[in-house]
């Protein structure tokens, strides 16, 4: 029994940090600060979160995966710029404008 506590124990905490998600930023000024901040560069992803496929697989498999995000988040800031084909708001579309102007 000895044996399963710690097998359980390494079990639960990989099941726990797949729930972290990636800290992503929208607002463009935002990320400045921050990354002024912690002295860190910023990375800018455009998308199309729900129509593009290779977006889609990044997501997935990468952006996603537990490791990637530990690294990412220490080194970067993160800024997703999603150009999605639903009806995007009034917010997004002005952030997107301000980050690309």
């Amino acid at each position: 029994m000895n044996k399963i506590a710690p097998f359980i124990l390494v079990l639960t905490l990989m099941i726990s940090t797949n729930v972290i998600s990636q800290d992503w930023k929208y607002d463009f000024d935002e990320a400045k600060k921050i990354a002024k901040e912690k002295n860190q560069n910023i990375v800018l992803l455009f998308t199309g979160s729900d129509w593009c496929p290779p977006c889609i697989k990044l997501e997935r498999k990468i952006f996603s995966n537990s490791e990637f995000q530990e690294f990412a988040d220490e080194k970067f800031v993160w800024v997703k710029a999603d150009f999605p084909s639903a009806k995007r708001t009034g917010y997004q579309k002005n952030k997107r404008k301000k980050i690309m102007l």
